[in-house]
């Protein structure tokens, strides 16, 4: 019952953890996420100056504190629950550059409660607790060493989990937009059929055929058409032409009577 209580407290160590792990700066890197007690704890970080305080490196030394869950040093005061762990050295980098310094620590880790611990320095007296990009480390505290393996697969677990829950955000992601592709695809599908529809009834609908008229209208219209024919073509009388002044009589010819007389005897 003790390792699921502890254990079913690993998320919410982890969602602490994180966002301040993640609140940007240089934080100590260490050789395992978890530690029992009387584990020895190493820690070592390169930093600069960045927009932090200053590095005053001969203000110190410096030590190093175990602070629980989200505590914090000011200065001059240290929080009560803080537990000195032992120096903090501070060395020039062996390159050059926008990280010229480097800090490191090693101690036993002392008994204490399980939980989240961030790692804190301060000179003494107490008057500096951060200089340049330099802002500690984080680490969990588990009961015993055998417990370590079992935090450190419900890690994997987790990790396996939230890229699951990436992958899946991502395919139905990729699901909606099938989804809609397919949509329109149907929709186009059925604007065809009902225009290929549409065709098809005008194939098989029949000409409409050219009005006829009735039987006695059409006789009579033939009738007339032969009428108005023979008016427009026939033949036309010549007129005499019109001549103006006076008409002379036609010639006529007179036979005389011994000239007919033969020819009456005959």
């Amino acid at each position: 019952m003790r390792r699921i209580a502890i254990i079913g407290t690993l998320p919410l160590l982890l969602a602490v953890s994180m966002p301040v792990a993640g609140a940007g700066g240089a934080v100590f890197e260490f050789e395992r996420r978890y530690y029992a007690p009387g584990d020895m704890v190493t820690g070592r970080v390169t930093f600069g100056r960045g927009s932090g305080e200053p590095i005053r490196a001969e203000a110190g030394p410096f030590t190093a504190y175990l602070l629980p869950n989200t505590a914090s040093i000011d200065p001059p005061s240290i929080p009560s629950g803080a537990v000195p762990v032992g120096p903090m050295r501070l060395d020039r980098s062996a390159t050059s550059g926008h990280s010229p310094w480097v800090a490191s620590v090693d101690f036993v880790l002392p008994e204490v409660a399980p939980g989240l611990y961030s790692l804190g320095f301060c000179n003494d007296p107490c008057t500096i607790s951060s200089m340049g990009e330099l802002v500690g480390g984080w680490f969990h505290v588990v009961p015993t060493g055998d417990l370590i393996s079992l935090y450190a697969s419900r890690d994997r677990i987790a990790q396996q989990v939230r890229s699951l829950r990436g992958s899946l955000r991502m395919s139905d992601r990729r699901a909606e937009g099938l989804a809609e592709e397919l949509r329109e695809i149907r929709e186009a599908n059925e604007k065809l059929e009902r225009k290929v529809a549409g065709l098809e009834r005008a194939s098989t609908t029949p000409a409409p055929r050219p009005a006829r008229f009735p039987a006695p209208l059409g006789w009579g219209l033939v009738g007339l058409t032969i009428v108005l024919g023979l008016v427009m073509f026939r033949p036309r009388r010549r007129r005499a032409p019109v001549v103006n002044g006076p008409v002379e009589p036609p010639l006529v010819e007179w036979i005389e009577p011994s000239d007919r007389e033969p020819a009456l005897r005959r």
